[in-house]
């Protein structure tokens, strides 16, 4: 289904196809016909490249590269040739060339390329197809992914043979910014273990970018579901029987697509978000307690301890359902975690006990585990540090 929607929309550029044309730029291989006496690895006859060349202002693509190398043309021009007007009879590409020949548009120039796009926030951020951008050095490089980048690069260095050209090598972040074409996804809801009412479920996954998400896609356990993009969101109301009610009350996975067009761009930047998700039918459980279960050498004037529940939890029941060896007053920070202040003097070397018994119910009147027989413990050893 979704090779159908990608043929349906066309020219949609997706991130394994940006680093896949990187990838060819690096690799390209070609024998050097007219000598650039200027630079070392292009000053021999018949030499063998791996590469496209780097020339300054060029912005050949490889077929027209390769026809500009037969028919004579000098490999790498220069920053002081190209500005002193001396801009035929060269051949090969930038920075910001490379840049656009991926992310398939005409647009060049790093500043031009960097405003079409959403800047992250750190490093951290990156994946394969975002770009990496020195405004003090004006150089502009496609991240591969596992601190690695393509770029047209070329040194000053006359007797450098390792770069003047296309490369694939280690990337460098220091006084770099980063940025991405792609749409970026925050906050899918529900989140994991989480859902809406009963087998209707609300879907809304949040999506930043440099332009308006034209063709939204969902799917929910492999079948396609209508949604829609309207103030940042991805957007969907589910009835999980109509998708898949063979898996009713059990884990359902959601696939979100965005085709992010950028107008100055001209074309789709796709990506997508997969995550799973427990519909509401299913019970809640615990999922983290803090001090966690049996933990020892807790100090004896901890003042609170945190439970966090599934799903969102009815107040009443749940505060009904939990018992301890200790005073304690309840808290709740949201409706998933409740706190249980301290109100006792504890003592060393002494085993303290929350116990939480499955009469807690979440907001849906569903109870902790679900079958009416079992208990949540969480034993806490407090014990002198």
């Amino acid at each position: 289904m979704c090779l159908f929607f990608i043929l349906l929309f066309g020219d949609i550029i997706t991130r394994d196809a940006v680093i896949s044309e990187a990838s060819a730029y690096a690799n390209y291989t070609w024998t050097v016909n007219t000598p650039n006496p200027r630079y070392k690895l292009y000053r021999v006859k018949g030499r063998s490249i791996t590469g496209e060349a780097y020339s300054y202002g060029d912005k050949d693509m490889r077929s027209t590269f390769q026809a500009n190398i037969d028919a004579g043309y000098i490999p790498r021009n220069w920053e002081e040739n190209y500005n002193s007007g001396h801009t035929s009879g060269y051949t090969g590409i930038d920075c910001s060339g490379l840049v656009s020949k991926c992310w398939r548009t005409s647009i060049t120039g790093t500043s031009n390329l960097v405003s079409l796009a959403l800047q992250l926030a750190n490093k951290n951020y990156l994946k394969p197809g975002d770009v990496l951008y020195n405004p003090e050095h004006i150089h502009i490089k496609i991240y591969a992914g596992n601190d690695k980048v393509y770029h047209a690069v070329g040194y000053d260095d006359t007797e450098d043979e390792t770069h003047q050209k296309v490369i694939y090598e280690n990337a460098r972040y220091s006084g770099y910014q980063f940025y991405t074409i792609f749409p970026q996804f925050s906050s899918p809801q529900p989140e994991p273990n989480s859902g809406g009412n009963g087998n209707e479920v609300d879907i809304s996954v949040v999506v930043e970018g440099s332009g308006e998400i034209e063709h939204p896609y969902m799917e929910v356990d492999g079948a396609e579901v209508p949604c829609s993009f309207s103030n940042g969101k991805i957007t969907a109301h589910v009835n999980l029987d109509e998708v898949s009610p063979w898996n009713t009350g059990s884990r359902h996975t959601v696939e979100v697509i965005a085709d992010n067009y950028v107008s100055e761009a001209g074309n789709d930047y796709r990506d997508d978000i997969e995550w799973s998700f427990y519909e509401e039918v299913a019970p809640p459980i615990v999922i983290s307690t803090d001090p966690s279960n049996g933990l020892q050498n807790v100090p004896v004037d901890i003042n609170q301890i945190s439970i966090t529940f599934s799903k969102p939890m009815d107040h009443t029941s749940t505060e009904n359902a939990i018992s301890a060896s200790f005073s304690y007053t309840p808290s709740w920070v949201d409706e998933k975690t409740v706190n249980l202040q301290v109100t006792d003097t504890l003592d060393y070397l002494t085993e303290y006990t929350v116990t939480i018994s499955d009469a807690a119910m979440d907001t849906s009147g569903i109870q902790l585990d679900g079958n009416g027989d079992g208990e949540y413990n969480r034993e806490i050893v407090i014990r002198e540090a």
